[in-house]
């Protein structure tokens, strides 16, 4: 429905007669145009209250998301989320609503990549007499066993999108995986030990 729609609806309940004239130029009909103005404003507000209902569509309520789920994430570093896009920013908001995962490297490298990484994670094991086969590795030191080592293939482009970018944001904004190490070292096993390492180095 348009404003149009609720002005008929407003001159259809109106009575006959002189006095209730539906001349665009009368005064009923004036008022008609303001009533209408009135009810399609609310009638756009529902329909903005049903897109802010979720993450992905909101606009307005964004921080409210971001407050609710304690974003951005507290970081020994410092605030990653500096600078951050809106779009990011939305992202950040639906993979804490959705990583209640099993914490495992399959699942952390989905994670980083919904954020927007490309990225691998290896461990390196010690050999353990009674399990390991021939042809695999030696492994490292006993220690080893609790570094995953998460590669990841170059920094985050994030350009500017069409119907999600907000004026003052940069076209294309380049980040290292600062946010995603915080993220990682939050959630990993707690016996686990999370080294980043870049397969493209940093300059």
């Amino acid at each position: 429905m348009d404003q149009s729609d609720y002005k008929k609806l407003f001159q259809n309940l109106m009575p006959s007669g002189p006095a209730w004239s539906r001349s665009p130029k009368s005064d009923m009909s004036k008022l008609g145009d303001a009533a209408a103005a009135f009810f399609f404003y609310i009638h756009q507000r529902v329909e903005k209250a049903a897109r802010e209902m979720f993450p992905d569509t909101c606009e307005e309520t964004l921080v409210d998301w971001e407050a609710m789920l304690e974003l951005p994430e507290p970081c020994e570093h410092g605030n990653h989320a500096e600078g951050q896009t809106f779009y990011e920013r939305v992202n950040a908001v639906i993979a804490k609503i959705n990583r209640n995962i099993s914490p495992t490297k399959e699942n952390f490298a989905k994670l980083a990549n919904f954020l927007g990484y490309n990225v691998s994670i290896v461990t390196t094991p010690p050999s353990v007499c009674g399990i390991a086969r021939c042809g695999e590795n030696l492994g490292g030191a006993t220690e080893a066993n609790y570094y995953w080592i998460t590669i990841v293939d170059g920094a985050r482009l994030s350009y500017a999108r069409c119907g999600t970018a907000v004026c003052g944001e940069v076209l294309c904004r380049i980040t290292w995986a600062e946010d995603l190490e915080c993220l990682l070292n939050r959630i990993k096993p707690a016996h686990t030990i999370i080294k980043l390492s870049y397969a493209t180095p940093k300059e």
